[in-house]
């Protein structure tokens, strides 16, 4: 069964010819447009790389077909030949045809003969790094469904996704043509949306509480005079994903280790993120050491005593802390979703410890039980995350937190959760 975010879809009008309006994403580079793409429709979707693509490759070929046909039977000297009926006789014969077949073979599932009426989604990714006459191609695309005299499914969204021209990715202009026929959006990156990304669950904290303290590192204009360096590098959200999961494989920001390659950590952020937020990560990391790991934390609550009073009413460290703690507290309940003891014990740590770190800072609640309450009442995981459901519900009820307004703010969608699971 597709997972499909009908909020997104019930927004895109369908065409004349009863097919769903094609989309076209714009924005700078790494700030997720592929991403969202894939969000709209989480299965049935096929991405197709332009940048390297040429018209040539792209589309459709001439193919000879092989056919076996009937014919009627003549003599050397072309004359009918006729049976003891008088009827002509017929024989096999074997011919060629040329068609149009599909070079693009990954498209199939999507076609109308495959998927029907359910939905999909067809991305053409970087299409403005490639050859401009591919616009051409994929218009007949857009505009009628059909890629080698192959029909999409009607239900099948068509997104294109680029860079615009200012973008300082060596970017084309889009075909006016391609643009009357779909909607364009301009994309701006959202920091909280990135941060909730499955994707980054494992980004290192640091990197979380960096962002958080100087937003303006995250994704700034190309070429912007404060964030780009004199080499042109300019950081985007993907360059903070792959520094923050490098962090962690490493083991954290606390451990990394000098090598001839990378002889400082200050040169190892660099090489993602460019000298200039290396530089700025650098120095916000040097001062977020005071902070225990998610691990430290969950198993003894006096680690946090431990923290400056001037860090522990800092916004950014106590957002990445609780970051960590949340993902940790996740990666436990998984390992014990069958096992509502372990549940409510984890669930309880989880929440006493965001309670603490809350003390100075009421607005890590909301942080961590929007995502929290999110992933546990998932409807593609309802029966297996049930006893996660039930043990929130029974801290969130309990006599130390029923009066707490922050957390109460969530009870009532879980108790909705609760009772669907209870029926």
């Amino acid at each position: 069964m597709n997972k499909v975010n009908y909020d997104i879809l019930n927004q895109i009008p369908y065409t004349e010819e009863g097919r769903l309006s094609a989309l076209i994403i714009q924005g700078r580079p790494g700030i997720g447009k592929t991403h969202i793409a894939n969000s709209i429709i989480r299965n049935n979707h096929v991405r197709i790389p332009m940048a390297t693509k040429t018209p040539e490759s792209f589309g459709a070929y001439p193919l000879p077909v092989r056919d076996v046909v009937m014919v009627s039977l003549r003599n050397e000297k072309g004359e009918l030949v006729l049976d003891e009926n008088n009827n002509e006789q017929q024989v096999e014969k074997e011919v060629f045809r040329v068609e149009q077949a599909l070079s693009e073979s990954v498209v199939e599932p999507l076609l109308e003969r495959n998927i029907g009426d359910d939905f999909g989604v067809l991305i053409f990714d970087d299409v403005t790094l490639g050859d401009p006459q591919l616009q051409s191609a994929i218009l007949e695309i857009v505009q009628f469904g059909v890629i080698a005299n192959e029909k999409l499914g009607r239900n099948v969204l068509i997104i294109l996704t680029g860079n615009g021209t200012s973008d300082g990715s060596y970017a084309v202009e889009w075909s006016k043509a391609l643009l009357g026929r779909s909607l364009l959006i301009d994309f701006e990156p959202d920091f909280d949306y990135w941060l909730n990304l499955d994707s980054n669950q494992d980004v290192d904290p640091v990197v979380v509480g960096f962002l958080k303290d100087f937003p303006d590192f995250f994704a700034p204009e190309v070429d912007c005079e404060n964030t780009t360096d004199e080499s042109g590098k300019t950081p985007s959200p993907r360059d903070y994903t792959r520094l923050g999961l490098a962090l962690t494989k490493l083991g954290g920001y606390k451990a990394f280790s000098p090598n001839f390659l990378f002889k400082t950590v200050l040169q190892y952020a660099s090489s993602f993120i460019g000298k200039k937020a290396g530089a700025a990560f650098k120095q916000y990391a040097d001062n977020f050491n005071v902070y225990p790991t998610a691990e430290e934390l969950f198993q003894d609550a006096a680690t946090w005593e431990s923290v400056p009073a001037e860090k522990k009413q800092m916004l950014s460290g106590c957002i990445a802390v609780v970051f960590a703690l949340r993902n940790y507290g996740v990666k436990l309940l998984e390992q014990n979703l069958d096992n509502p003891d372990k549940c409510f014990q984890i669930v309880t740590t989880m929440l006493n410890r965001t309670r603490l770190i809350a003390e100075h800072n009421r607005e890590v609640v909301a942080y961590m039980l929007s995502y929290f309450l999110t992933w546990a009442t998932d409807s593609e995981f309802e029966k297996e995350r049930q006893n996660v459901v039930l043990s929130t519900c029974d801290v969130l009820t309990s006599d130390e937190y029923k009066e707490d307004k922050d957390f109460n703010n969530f009870v009532d969608a879980l108790w909705r959760v609760r009772q669907q699971i209870s029926k």
